[in-house]
């Protein structure tokens, strides 16, 4: 496992370090090899992960508890800082998880929501309603979380290959002010699709080209396959740690995916009218989401998932008004029986014009009823 320093001190001697953690040895100017320890002691070269605070030990494990977003965003850091002085960093386990003083912002607010896919929402249901919502629609339990989390374990052998050691120390303003700034959920609709689909994230008002929406949210750790619906994979994150908002996660959990392109088969289909970019702050990758033209008032929010997502299944399409437009015909009945259940989990979880739904369907069932028990007394 290496890790690329750049000399700090501005006389310059030497420019660069490359350090074997497993051997602990380092490379200078890829000319000079010296064991690691000597590159502590050498005054020719400074870094400020020399410095950074090592992760104590704790029986097993050198365990890293973070109390805020600030703790978290060290975490890479005092990761590579404790590795760099280890006696014997091959044996080296990590945990890392917020401590109990971590706090997540208060979600008392509330968000509109629809039961009809080409409906404006008329309806605000809280984040505690929709979190009980989605938690018996699935069998798990989910939270509604607006920070960007890690709690995992692993080893150095979990870590890549190679790391740049000033990506630690290296900040994105808009994804920092992201991760500190909550979702204005008054500018957004979830409407719910299908049963194959679930929901999806609709605007209320204009959003202009280029603005930077917001982060995806969700728990930082090692994913060794398995459930992939809600893992956005890392590109270059220092812990290689991807993103699973499938249990924690914001309304960003919800963006349905679409083509980056119009596809060519189907001029109806929408292209994704949002981007997903990776941003780093001390080497820790965050996803932000962006827009890539206007929005109108009432469109849905689409971003691509990318191709490996649909290694398996085929993806759907949606038009202007929000409909599913390459629907399964052969899949009608499965349909309706299961948005019939989820209808009534959605009433039963006070959302209103679910509820009405079902007494407007059932006052019809009654009505169809005694017409025919009307016509079989005149036969």
């Amino acid at each position: 496992m290496r890790l690329i320093l750049t000399n700090h001190n501005p006389q310059l001697q030497y420019r660069q370090a490359m350090i074997d953690i497993t051997t602990s040895t380092c490379t200078l100017d890829e000319k000079l090899e010296i064991k690691l320890e000597q590159l502590f002691h050498l005054s020719e070269f400074s870094h400020p992960l020399f410095s950074a605070v090592p992760i104590p030990r704790q029986d097993d494990f050198f365990h890293y508890e973070y109390d805020d977003i600030e703790g978290l965003l060290q975490a890479g850091i005092r990761v590579y800082a404790t590795l760099i002085h280890a006696d014997n960093p091959l044996t080296a386990q990590f945990k890392i998880n917020p401590s109990p003083h971590f706090h997540y912002a208060q979600n008392t607010r509330a968000m509109y929501f629809s039961i009809h896919s080409h409906r404006p929402a008329e309806e605000l249901v809280t984040i505690k309603q929709f979190e009980g919502l989605i938690s018996h629609l699935h069998h798990y339990p989910f939270k509604f979380i607006e920070e960007v989390v890690i709690n995992d374990q692993f080893t150095i052998h979990d870590l890549p290959a190679q790391v740049n050691g000033d990506a630690l120390f290296y900040q994105q303003p808009q994804a920092l002010e992201l991760l500190k700034t909550p979702v204005d959920l008054r500018r957004l609709e979830l409407r719910y699709i299908s049963p194959m689909i679930g929901f999806g994230v609709f605007s209320r008002t204009v959003i202009k080209k280029n603005e930077h929406l917001f982060i995806y949210c969700g728990i930082k750790k090692m994913i060794n396959r398995g459930n992939m619906a809600y893992v956005f994979e890392h590109e270059k994150d220092c812990l290689n740690m991807d993103i699973d908002a499938r249990q924690y996660g914001n309304i960003t959990r919800f963006i349905n995916h679409a083509a980056a392109t119009h596809p060519a088969a189907n001029p109806e289909a929408l292209a994704a009218n949002i981007t997903s970019m990776p941003y780093y702050l001390n080497g820790i990758e965050l996803v932000v989401y962006s827009t890539n033209r206007d929005i109108a008032c009432g469109e849905q929010l689409l971003v691509d998932y990318g191709q490996p997502f649909f290694q398996k299944t085929l993806p759907y399409q949606f038009n202007q008004q929000g409909k599913i437009i390459n629907n399964d015909s052969k899949m009608l009945f499965s349909h309706f029986y299961h948005k019939s259940r989820e209808l009534r989990i959605m009433a039963a979880h006070d959302i209103k014009k679910a509820q009405r739904y079902l007494y407007v369907r059932i006052f019809i069932v009654l009505v169809l009823f005694f017409v025919l028990l009307e016509s079989l007394n005149f036969l």
